[in-house]
């Protein structure tokens, strides 16, 4: 009995070697055999993406080949059969592209969300957008207002679009 369960235990250890090699040789051939990731990103996180992507392949060895476009045109590539390792959409495109089959459902991460502000000139009084009110008035009151064009599919400039016509002055800010 002692002896077998000697050969065991000297067994468990070659085996559990052996796993750790396996699991080291599978690790060094996936470095070895670098990949190229396809990414469509919107333009809207470009400025990090081009921060983390050198730290990214410098970690896994791994080049990211990005595509850079609005998040509806992306989408339409998508929707044309285009495929892309990595999808970086806005939520609505995602969810669009799930319901189509494009994509896997449970695969979505949220890893950001974008606020909208108001820029004005150095110098320039700070206009009052406290109120729906307030923010129309301000807008009026702009020599100019400078936002994406929403028939290109910009996020932002289709949220812009839509609150100036909740605000009911588009014929104004024409």
């Amino acid at each position: 009995f002692r002896r077998v369960l000697f050969r065991s235990n000297v067994m468990g250890r070659t085996i559990r070697r052996l796993a750790a090699i396996a699991v080291f040789l599978l690790a060094q051939a996936a470095l070895a055999s670098a990949a190229e990731i396809k990414v469509f990103s919107t333009v809207g996180v470009k400025s990090v993406l081009e921060d983390l992507v050198p730290k990214f392949e410098k970690a896994t060895g791994h080049k990211l080949a990005i595509t850079w476009s609005t998040a509806s045109l992306l989408a339409k590539r998508v929707q044309a059969g285009e495929q892309a390792d990595a999808l970086i959409l806005i939520k609505g495109n995602l969810e669009t592209l799930q319901k189509e089959g494009k994509i896997m459902p449970g695969t979505d991460v949220i890893f950001s969300k974008s606020i909208f502000a108001v820029g004005v000139n150095a110098g320039a009084p700070k206009p009052d957008i406290s109120t729906p009110d307030a923010l129309k008035q301000a807008l009026l009151a702009s020599k100019a207002v400078s936002y994406t064009d929403p028939a290109t599919g910009g996020a932002s400039g289709a949220y812009t679009a839509k609150q100036i016509a909740k605000l009911g002055i588009i014929e104004q800010m024409k």
